[in-house]
C-alpha cells in the first residue's frame, strides 16, 4: 500500500510517500524545490515535480482536520466565541479593557459584544480563506490530486494537526512498542490548538489534555493569539527578525544575557497552568503590543530581552512537564513541533532528569505532520505495517542524486570549475579540511527536516581559529554571534560532552567540557552548548569515515557542519543547486558524489 501524507495548510507544506510493501518513504519539503524558505506557496508543486512516484497512491491522508477551506468559518465563529467566554470567565476585567469599553459605548449585553466581536472574526476568516483558496486548501488539493490520477480510485483521509505532530514522534521512537510514553506536542498553533497532551501504549495514543489558542484582545503583534511558540515569535519581530523563521537568532544571542530582571519576573506570570493546560496570565496582553515589546527590547538590550525569552520557555516547558510527570508517572518523552526545534529548551528538558529517554522528531516542524498523517493512515489501515519505521532512523529520505545528473551538471560549470573523480575523497578532504579550508559535501539523499546530516552540508575544522567567523560572514551571511553544529563521532561522544543522549539529528543542544572550549572553539557556544550530531558507522558510511580520517590528522573525530547553502536559499536538493551555490559563495571545496571540485579562479 502507498499513504501519501500532506502537510497543505499553514507553514512548511510538504508530502511524505509511506510505501509499506517495499518499507521505503519519500519525502520532501517544498522549500526545497523552490528555495524560498517555510515556503507554504502550494503543495500542488511538488505533486508537479514528483507525478511518477505518486502513481500508484491508494490513501491520501491530510494533516488537518475537515476537508474544505483553509479556515472553516463556521468553527472559527465558535471557537471564537467560546475564547471570549473563557476569557471573561477566567481573567481579571482590565484583561479586557477594550471589550469592556465596547460594552459601555453600544450599552448591551456582553453576549451582544461577543457576538459583534465574533461576527468580525467570522468575516476575517472568511477572507482569508478565499485569499488561501487553491493556494493548499484541502479542497483545491484534493481536485488537484483527482485530476492528476484520474484513474485511481483514491481514499481520503483527514487528521488533527497535533495528533498528527504526536504521531510522526511517537511512532518513529525506539520505544514506540513500549507502554505509557508521553508524547507532547508544541508550536505556535493548528486547528485551534499549541499544544497536546497524549499517552501512549503499544502504537496506541489517548489524548489527555490540549491548549487553545486564544485570541488576544489588542494585539498589534504580527501573531495575534495567545501560544508559547507565538509569545516567542513575539520577541522575535520585536528584534526586527522575520517571525516563524529566525527564532533561532534570538536562541542563539540569548546565551549572551542575562535573563534575570524584571521583564523574566512579568513574562513567567503570563502564562498558568491549569490541570494539564497552558492558559493566558491576567497580564498577557503586554506582551502582544508590538511598541511595548520595543521599549522593553530598549531598556534592557537585545542581549538581555533574547534571554528572557529563552529563559521563560526554557522554565515555563520545564514545569509543565513536571506536572504531567506528577500526574502520569511517564519516563519517555516524544516531542514535536516547532518550539522543539529549540535545541536549548531541549537541553533544560534532558537536564531535568524527569525523562530515561527524550526523542524528537528530526522534521519537528508544521512539514513533519505530512508524516504523522501517513503514519496514521498506515496504523488505521494496517496496524502491523509500522514495525519497521523506527528502523528508519536517518531521515535521508528526499531527492538521491545520480551520477548522470552529476556529470551532467558537472560539464555544464565546467568553465568555472576543476574537477576529478576521487572515490577515496574522504582522505583529500579531511586534509584539507585539517588545513584551514571550508568545504561542502552532497552525496546520497538529501535531509527530510531543518537539519544538514552529512548529506547537503558545509564542514569545516572546529580547531581553525577564525573559521565561524568567516563561514559566518563569508558564506552563510548571517550574524556572527550565530553558532555552529558539530557532527561528533559517536566514539567520540562521552570524551567531548560532560552528558549527553545518542542523539543522532541535531534536535537537542548538549555541553561540551571546559577542557576542549580552547581546542575546539568553534564546535560550542558561547555557554559552551553545542547541539550535535552523534554520527554512528550505520547510519552515514561516507560521513563517518571522512570523520575518523580527520580525526587521524587532528586528534579529534569531529567537523562543524551546517546546511549547505547561501544565504536566503534553502538547503541545495540538486547537483545544478550544489555547483550554483559553490560558485556563490567562499567555499574553497565540493565533495559531489565521489568527485572534489574546486573552482578555476579561486
Amino acid at each position: 500500500m502507498k499513504i501519501l501524507g500532506i502537510n497543505s495548510i499553514g507553514n512548511d507544506h510538504a508530502i511524505f510517500l509511506l510505501d509499506t510493501e517495499r518499507r521505503d518513504i519519500f519525502a520532501i519539503s517544498l522549500e526545497r524545490i523552490t528555495r524560498i524558505k517555510h515556503d507554504k506557496s502550494g503543495v500542488e508543486l511538488i505533486f508537479s515535480e514528483y507525478c511518477d512516484k505518486l502513481q500508484d497512491v491508494d490513501l491520501v491522508c491530510f494533516a488537518s482536520e475537515g476537508d474544505g477551506e483553509t479556515i472553516n468559518v463556521g468553527k472559527s465563529l465558535i471557537f471564537s466565541l467560546k475564547n471570549r467566554m473563557h476569557i471573561y470567565k477566567k481573567f481579571k476585567p482590565q484583561y479586557v479593557k477594550e471589550e469592556i469599553e465596547l460594552y459601555k459605548r453600544i450599552n448591551k449585553s456582553s453576549l451582544r459584544v461577543l457576538g459583534i466581536l465574533s461576527y468580525f472574526t467570522f468575516k476575517k476568516n472568511k477572507l482569508m480563506a478565499k485569499f488561501y483558496r487553491g493556494k493548499g486548501d484541502h479542497a483545491a488539493v484534493k481536485k488537484y490530486i483527482l485530476d492528476m490520477l484520474p484513474s485511481k480510485g483514491i481514499k481520503f483521509d483527514f487528521y488533527d494537526h497535533h495528533y498528527c505532530h504526536a504521531a510522526s514522534t511517537y511512532y518513529s521512537s525506539q520505544f514506540c512498542r513500549d507502554e505509557d510514553v508521553l508524547a507532547l506536542t508544541i508550536d505556535g498553533f493548528g486547528d485551534g490548538y499549541f499544544s497536546k497532551v497524549y499517552r501512549c501504549s503499544n502504537l496506541k495514543m489517548e489524548l489527555l489534555a490540549g491548549s487553545k489558542t486564544i485570541q488576544i484582545p489588542g494585539a498589534t503583534t504580527e501573531l495575534t493569539f495567545f501560544s508559547l511558540g507565538a509569545l516567542y515569535g513575539n520577541f522575535t519581530q520585536a528584534m526586527g527578525l522575520k517571525v516563524n523563521s529566525e527564532e533561532g537568532k534570538v536562541e542563539a544571542l540569548a546565551a549572551y544575557g542575562d535573563p534575570y530582571n524584571s521583564l523574566f519576573d512579568e513574562l513567567i506570570k503570563s502564562v498558568e497552568i491549569d490541570g494539564l493546560s497552558l492558559i493566558p496570565g491576567p497580564n498577557i496582553q503586554q506582551f502582544y503590543d508590538l511598541d511595548n515589546l520595543y521599549s522593553l527590547r530598549k531598556l534592557h538590550g537585545d542581549e538581555d530581552f533574547c534571554a528572557v525569552i529563552q529563559k521563560f520557555l526554557d522554565d515555563i516547558l520545564v514545569r509543565y512537564l513536571k506536572v504531567i510527570v506528577k500526574e502520569y508517572g511517564f519516563k519517555k518523552l516524544c516531542l514535536a513541533g516547532g518550539v522543539a526545534a529549540n535545541v536549548v529548551t531541549n537541553l533544560k528538558i534532558f537536564e531535568s532528569r524527569l525523562f530515561e529517554d527524550i526523542f524528537i522528531y528530526p522534521a519537528m516542524a508544521d512539514d513533519g505532520t505530512a508524516a504523522g498523517a501517513a503514519l496514521l493512515g498506515a496504523a488505521a489501515n494496517h496496524s502491523n505495517c509500522l514495525d519497521w519505521i523506527p528502523n528508519k532512523v536517518m531521515p535521508y529520505w528526499g531527492d538521491d542524486i545520480s551520477s548522470y545528473d552529476v556529470l551532467s551538471a558537472l560539464e555544464e560549470f565546467a568553465n568555472e570549475i576543476s574537477f576529478q573523480h576521487n572515490p577515496d575523497w574522504q582522505d583529500e578532504a579531511a586534509k584539507r579540511l585539517h588545513n584551514g579550508e571550508v568545504g561542502a559535501l552532497v552525496q546520497g539523499r538529501m535531509e527530510f527536516g531543518p537539519r544538514a546530516l552529512g548529506n547537503r552540508s558545509i564542514i569545516a575544522s572546529p580547531m581553525t581559529i577564525g573559521i565561524r567567523d568567516r563561514i559566518n560572514s563569508g558564506i552563510k551571511r548571517r550574524p556572527a554571534y550565530q553558532p555552529f553544529c558539530p557532527s561528533v563521532m559517536d566514539e567520540e561522544r562521552a570524551r567531548l560532552f560532560s552528558s549527553s543522549q545518542p542523539n543522532r539529528h541535531m534536535t537537542s543542544a548538549f555541553r561540551l567540557k571546559e577542557e576542549f572550549k580552547d581546542i575546539m572553539p568553534a564546535a560550542a557556544h558561547v555557554d559552551l552548548t553545542g547541539r550535535p550530531q552523534f554520527c554512528r558507522f550505520a547510519d552515514n558510511p561516507g560521513f563517518h569515515r571522512l570523520l575518523m580520517k580527520f580525526k587521524e590528522l587532528s586528534g579529534y573525530g569531529v567537523l562543524i557542519n551546517t546546511s549547505f547553502n547561501k544565504h536566503g536559499r534553502t538547503i541545495v536538493r540538486t547537483p545544478n543547486d550544489a555547483l550554483r551555490d559553490f560558485l556563490d559563495c567562499s567555499l574553497d571545496f565540493l565533495v559531489i558524489d565521489n568527485f572534489v571540485v574546486i573552482k578555476k579562479y579561486h
